[in-house]
């Protein structure tokens, strides 16, 4: 049997399906709009993945690009380094080569033209000279000889030092009697001009030295002190020390050396500037200084003008075992 709804009922169902519909549609927004959000909740921690992975690769790169340009610039400051000293080098080179043809043009030319003019004296008016006019020009002619050979053996003697080449060989020295036998000559020369007095306050046992590189030291101080005393002046080489040191003094009454010209006393070819006309290659001190230091020594100078200058060495009395 069939029932017929009413009409109000009608519409209450429609109204009901009409609810579940758009129920049901608001629910499939939700869940579309949800799995929306997931999936850019998804793509944003994926971008942010690659940000990071982006970021540590980029902070790796600098961090190696940065120790490149560490290495690089540390590379340019030992080349800068390099180069000024090279130009600092070839500036000491050059300034050298400068001083070494001043030298020979100044000091040679003097040996020279004495040689030059008792040689001609001697070719064209020997038949008019005596025997001993004759032997004074070749006294003359042998003086100049030796004064060139020993300006030849100093400048030899500096090339040597600057390259290291020394030849150190040390011997047992009894040095009481190596220096008075080296004074011995020396004082014979100076006649009445100068006086060379030699003391020592003590009893030496043999020390090692070189006798070479020591007779280089006194010779040079020794003939300097001579060059720059006045007539009658005395110079006195004292001799002390103890069990591990020996103490050299040479003491003169010469013009002494102006304070502003020591620091550079022990460089090669330089001279005080209160020489005047005294003859000197500037080559003496430097020579001691490369002989001392060569003997694990130290030299010091203390000197006033018009008073004179003390030259101290100190030289060690047995060599350091891996010199031996």
């Amino acid at each position: 049997m069939l029932t017929i709804t009413k009409p109000f009922q009608v519409e209450e169902v429609l109204a009901r399906v009409e609810n579940q519909l758009t129920l049901h549609k608001l629910q499939t927004q939700l869940i579309e709009q949800n799995q929306l959000l997931q999936q850019e909740i998804r793509d944003r921690i994926s971008a942010q993945t690659a940000l990071e992975a982006l970021n540590q690769e980029l902070e790796t790169r600098i961090q190696a690009r940065t120790v490149e340009l560490r290495d690089y610039l540390e590379q340019l400051r030992n080349l800068e380094s390099q180069l000024r000293q090279s130009l600092e080098r070839e500036k000491e080179v050059s300034d050298l080569k400068s001083r070494i043809i001043f030298t020979i043009s100044h000091e040679y030319r003097t040996p020279l033209m004495t040689i030059l003019s008792s040689v001609e004296l001697l070719e064209q008016y020997r038949h008019k000279l005596t025997d001993s006019q004759q032997v004074k020009h070749f006294w003359r002619i042998q003086g100049a000889v030796k004064h060139m050979t020993t300006l030849v053996n100093d400048l030899l003697f500096i090339n040597q030092a600057e390259f290291d080449k020394l030849e150190f060989q040390p011997v047992a020295l009894n040095l009481v009697t190596f220096f008075q036998e080296l004074f011995c000559p020396i004082q014979s020369s100076l006649g009445a001009k100068h006086r060379l007095l030699f003391s020592s306050k003590r009893d030496w046992e043999p020390i090692l030295g070189d006798p070479k590189i020591i007779r280089q030291i006194l010779n040079n101080i020794i003939s300097n002190a001579i060059k720059y005393s006045p007539d009658g002046g005395t110079i006195l080489v004292q001799l002390n020390g103890d069990e591990e040191k020996v103490i050299l003094q040479i003491i003169d009454q010469g013009i002494g050396i102006p304070k502003e010209d020591q620091p550079k006393l022990f460089e090669s070819f330089s001279r005080a500037s209160n020489v005047g006309i005294i003859p000197g290659t500037g080559l003496g001190l430097s020579i001691v200084k490369s002989c001392v230091d060569s003997h694990g020594g130290k030299i010091h100078v203390e000197s006033e003008v018009g008073v004179g200058t003390t030259f101290t060495i100190t030289l060690p009395k047995n060599l350091p075992e891996e010199d031996e």
